[in-house]
């Protein structure tokens, strides 16, 4: 796997899937800087989630999950006194390892995470079975992907935000889905 550098952005209770859209309001000073060299760079940042007792560390650069979203800024508009509102997406899954900045904004090394794109056939079955029972995705086109339809699962899981975040750090699709799928057979 190989290794790249991004802006860090650490966000409470957040988990940024592969393929979500996250629709942001930047108003600190430092990540305003971050967004402005963003519109310089490669566009790419890494969404980190912070969860418990490290959401009270904020003001610094709190301890994100080792599993994060990485996101590409996909449209943004610059407010006249130096805020911005952006919208990112969700383009994969990495293994994050927070670094020293001289930024005024954190920093952190990531790796991708392999993505495997299909499981066992009749694990599909359940899943597709377990989202389309959903009203809000009912009308999915049959092609979506199996990642995509874990995910589903999980985002709309009714489940505390550090039980989405620990099936969302399953590296293997495969285990990921035989997880979720476990969790809505025994609620």
């Amino acid at each position: 796997m190989e290794q790249a550098r991004a802006p860090l952005f650490p966000l409470p209770d957040l988990i940024l899937f592969p393929g979500q859209i996250l629709p942001l309001h930047i108003f600190e000073p430092r990540y305003r800087k971050m967004t402005h060299d963003l519109l310089d760079g490669t566009g790419e940042l890494v969404i980190g989630t912070v969860l418990a007792e490290d959401r009270k560390n904020l003001d610094g650069v709190a301890p994100v999950q080792q599993v994060a979203g990485l996101a590409r800024l996909e449209r943004y508009e610059k407010l006249p006194d130096g805020r911005y509102m952006i919208v990112l997406l969700g383009i994969g899954r990495v293994r994050v390892t927070p670094i020293a900045s001289t930024e005024p904004y954190p920093m952190a090394d990531y790796s991708l995470l392999d993505s495997d794109t299909e499981i066992d056939d009749s694990l599909r079955e359940r899943i597709w079975q377990l989202v389309t029972e959903k009203q809000e995705f009912s009308e999915l086109p049959q092609e979506t992907g199996s990642a995509q339809l874990v995910d589903i699962l999980i985002m709309t899981a009714e489940i505390p935000v550090e039980d989405q975040y620990s099936f969302f750090s399953i590296e293997s699709l495969e285990e990921r889905a035989t997880r979720v799928v476990e969790a809505y057979q025994d609620p």
